[in-house]
C-alpha cells in the first residue's frame, strides 16, 4: 500500500479538490442539470475556501489526493481573497434565491446547529473533506483525519453532512450525529430527496 503524506493544503491543488468535492460528494444533486455542476461545485468550495481558518491536504506518491478545510474559532481566515469573496458572494446572492433547495439547505443547518448551541459548546467546523475518487478504499480521509487530531486535540467539532456524501464515514470514527432532516428538491428534469445531517465529536 503507498504512503501518505498530510501537508498543509496548497492552492495550487484548487481544481483538483473541487473535482474531488463535485464527485465525492454528489454535487450532482444540487443543480437542475449537469452543465451546470462545473460553475456550482467552484462555488461552493470558493465558498468554503475563504471561511477556512486552516486546511491539510493528503499526498499519495506525490499525487494530491485529498483535502480537509477547517475553520477554528478566534484563528484568522487563511485563504481568503477579497475579489474570491466578491465574486462568490454574487453567486451566493444568486443560489439563495434558487427555488431548488440550496436555501432551505443551509437554512437546515443553521437550525441543526442553533439547537445543539444549547447543549454544547463548539471550537470549530469541518467545512470541505473529500478525497480522490480514484483513490477510493486506500485510507485517505482516514490519514486526514488522525492527522487532525493532534491539532485539534480537546476542541469540540461539528460539521454537515447528507446521504449524497459517505456519512457513514463518521459514524466509524467517533463523530455523534445530531438531527436528521429529509429535503427533496424539484427541479424541472429531476426530483431529487436526501437527509441532511450534523455530527459533532470531541477530539
Amino acid at each position: 500500500m503507498s504512503e501518505i503524506e498530510i501537508r498543509d493544503f496548497e492552492l495550487k491543488d484548487m481544481e483538483a479538490a473541487v473535482r474531488f468535492g463535485a464527485i465525492g460528494m454528489n454535487l450532482i444533486n444540487y443543480v437542475a442539470e449537469e452543465k451546470d455542476l462545473d460553475k456550482y461545485a467552484h462555488w461552493f468550495f470558493d465558498y468554503e475556501l475563504n471561511r477556512a481558518t486552516g486546511g491539510k491536504s493528503a499526498y499519495v506518491d506525490g499525487e494530491f489526493a485529498g483535502v480537509l478545510l477547517y475553520r477554528m474559532k478566534r484563528e484568522k481566515r487563511k485563504y481568503f481573497d477579497f475579489k474570491r469573496w466578491l465574486k462568490n458572494l454574487w453567486q451566493t446572492l444568486v443560489y439563495a434565491q434558487d427555488p431548488h433547495g440550496e436555501s432551505e439547505y443551509r437554512d437546515t443547518n443553521k437550525e441543526f446547529l442553533r439547537k445543539e448551541r444549547r447543549h454544547q459548546r463548539f471550537d470549530g467546523e469541518f467545512l470541505y473533506f473529500a478525497a480522490d475518487p480514484d483513490r477510493r478504499m486506500q485510507g485517505i480521509g482516514s490519514a486526514m483525519l488522525k492527522a487532525m487530531e493532534k491539532e485539534v486535540a480537546g476542541k469540540n467539532i461539528y460539521l454537515f453532512t447528507d446521504t449524497g456524501c459517505n456519512f457513514g464515514f463518521y459514524e466509524k470514527r467517533g463523530f455523534t450525529q445530531h438531527g436528521c432532516k429529509m429535503l427533496r428538491f424539484s427541479f424541472p428534469h429531476k426530483e431529487v430527496t436526501i437527509n441532511c445531517f450534523m455530527y459533532t465529536r470531541h477530539f
